[in-house]
């Protein structure tokens, strides 16, 4: 049986450069950080598959103390050049190795949805697990239904659960978690994808 994250992670490997020059950019992801900026309490952000480092950058430049972990050894590389400011380490998002209560908020963008919908749920728990009362959560999904893997941009297999604004809320309030607000939005890059932003809060 095939491994969705493990086949996921091989072609972000292979094709990290070719990723950044697409998407290394934050124009259309200012906004969203700086909602999540606004509804901080503290100062310590965990980046879950954080990538090259685009969104840890930002905002470990605003003055938060970013740690970043992605399994994507190349994209690891990238990120320390990208974010000098920030902490990066390898670390499956399904199993956080952080203490309870160690971060005031986590950034999850377009990360959790390489995750298999019957695994995604580990992830939330441990978001719910590590962040403080009061944290703040981002997640970005692309919309939809259903799970596969999926030719893109860069015409090779990753794979994709979809989610309805329905279900993802539901799937965060069954785990702690309160929603602040759901934005839909296109994507920039490919107006075909429909995304998802959550802001969610640690009840």
């Amino acid at each position: 049986m095939k491994n969705a994250v493990d086949d996921t992670i091989r072609v972000y490997d292979s094709i990290a450069e070719e990723w950044h020059a697409m998407y290394g950019r934050l124009s259309f992801m200012r906004d969203f950080a700086d909602i999540f900026i606004e509804n901080l309490k503290g100062k310590k952000v965990l980046d879950l598959g954080c990538g090259p480092g685009r969104d840890a950058k930002y905002l470990s430049e605003k003055g938060f103390s970013v740690v970043g972990v992605d399994l994507c050894e190349r994209f690891l590389e990238m990120a320390r050049l990208n974010a000098p400011k920030a902490e990066f380490r390898k670390m499956d998002l399904r199993n956080i190795s952080f203490p309870e209560s160690s971060f005031d908020g986590v950034w999850a963008a377009a990360s959790i949805l390489h995750i298999p919908k019957k695994e995604a749920i580990s992830a939330i728990k441990e978001m719910a697990k590590i962040l403080k009362q009061g944290g703040v959560i981002y997640i970005s999904l692309l919309k939809g239904r259903g799970e596969k893997y999926t030719e893109l941009e860069f015409g090779n297999g990753r794979f994709f659960a979809y989610y309805e604004k329905e279900e993802i809320e539901r799937l965060l309030a069954e785990n702690g978690f309160e929603i602040i607000e759901t934005y839909p939005s296109p994507g920039e890059v490919n107006v075909v994808m429909e995304w998802l932003n959550i802001f969610a809060v640690k009840k």
